[in-house]
């Protein structure tokens, strides 16, 4: 299952990635300097199973350090609504959901598709978060309480010695695999199929490690917002025809066909900053992704100056606009850039939504 709130991050950082870090046409002869990770890494002890494309984490306390009283209620509100809105006979407001600002951090697998052109439209790139995912608080939380009374026709199973609640979704057909919610300890809520639950459970009784995955998520999984995209298993694109016509889907095919995995995080400081590394299939791979990700910032770069009405991104952007980076050390690109500025006050007003 996609996650909404995810879905809505990543809109958010889309327009942060493409509006704010606008190179400009001079390069940059220094860039400003990352801001040291704060948070604890992201915790994958109840992580069922890491997907071959890749995880992705944030954490809400540190958006609802930003808020106002009204807009952690709206947070708070769509968060649970859109995690736990698709499951059948819910009543979400029999019980309270942890406030916004009680979640430590929220991790999802990574969910990269295409969408081939159909009917004269054009085709579509997309990445937002799916399941497993786990949802962990700061103090201990009464998951299970909560669960029963948020979803009374559950059915209460029991696998290695552990509880937990099948759910039927609003949409599933009868034969498909069941989708269950674990509290896996006071703090952990952990959303999943069935089969990875009760995998994970084995795991747990048979005290074997958590799923590790791959090298690049321990370089970012202690920033605020981390994405780590694997293109190896399955690539991005693999042979699906996409219009060439649009902007930026040349570079966009030819970076996620050069690279083997990517890695971006977004560093909230005194300062906010985006780095992106990317690890290419060889030397001569770096050179187009290096090159798909300049032409990638020059279009939004022009995109920017023909805004006649620019909004709180832009404004950042004037800053990123001597502070953007781009390096190539063999087969890996490190793009970085940053800029005075609370870019999680931006976040949050895609997260909550129109007021």
């Amino acid at each position: 299952m996609i996650s909404r709130p995810t879905q809505l991050v990543f809109t958010a950082l889309t327009a942060v990635a493409v509006v704010w870090s606008c190179p400009g046409t001079a390069p940059a002869v220094e860039a400003a300097p990352r801001p040291r990770p704060i948070y604890p890494r992201f915790d994958l002890t109840y992580f069922p199973r890491v997907s071959h494309q890749g995880l992705i984490g944030f954490r809400p306390v540190a958006i609802a350090r930003s808020a106002k009283g009204p807009e952690l209620v709206s947070a708070t509100s769509q968060l649970f609504t859109y995690a736990f809105g698709w499951i059948k006979d819910g009543t979400l407001s029999a019980a309270e959901a942890p406030a916004f600002a009680d979640i430590e951090q929220c991790v999802f697998n990574l969910n990269a598709y295409v969408q081939p052109e159909s009917d004269g439209e054009h085709g579509k790139i997309g990445i937002n978060g799916a399941a497993p995912c786990v949802i962990r608080t700061i103090r201990p939380f009464d998951w299970n309480g909560r669960l029963r009374k948020w979803f009374p026709k559950a059915d209460w199973v029991r696998h290695a010695g552990r509880s937990y609640a099948r759910v039927q979704l609003q949409t599933t057909p009868k034969e498909s695999v069941p989708f269950v919610l674990f509290a896996a300890d006071d703090r952990t809520l952990v959303c999943s199929p069935e089969p990875e639950v009760r995998a994970l459970l084995d795991r747990l009784a048979a005290r074997k490690p958590a799923p590790a995955p791959s090298s690049g998520w321990a370089e970012i999984d202690r920033e605020f917002l981390a994405i780590f995209f694997d293109n190896r298993e399955t690539p991005l694109f693999a042979g699906q025809p996409l219009s060439v016509s649009k902007p930026g889907i040349e570079e966009l095919k030819a970076l996620a066909d050069s690279a083997q995995t990517a890695a971006l995080s977004l560093s909230v400081c005194d300062r906010s900053g985006i780095r992106v590394t990317v690890i290419a299939k060889d030397d001569r791979r770096a050179k187009i992704v290096t090159y798909a990700i300049r032409r990638l910032l020059e279009m939004a770069d022009e995109d920017l100056k023909a805004n006649t009405d620019p909004g709180p991104f832009a404004v950042m952007a004037k800053e990123s606009l001597t502070r953007t980076l781009i390096e190539r050390k063999g087969c890996q690109v490190f793009w970085t850039t940053s800029a005075e500025g609370n870019v999680i006050e931006l976040l949050l007003s895609f997260i909550r939504g129109p007021v």
